[in-house]
């Protein structure tokens, strides 16, 4: 798979790319890039108490 600027870039290959918009006056093109998502990383490891509505 050749790279690509998405690639080089974020470091990963993406899931899809869509085209969203081509302007030929401008010559512009807009795109959309997914991504895979990233575990969240809690920043404690205890558990948190319970909040009760009043």
């Amino acid at each position: 798979m050749p790279y690509s600027v998405f690639h080089i870039r974020f470091g990963q290959v993406p899931l899809s790319v869509v085209v969203d918009e081509v302007d030929y006056v401008r010559e512009t093109t807009r795109v959309s890039a997914r991504y895979p998502a990233e575990p969240a990383v809690a920043s404690d490891s205890e558990p948190r108490e319970p909040v009760m509505a009043p």
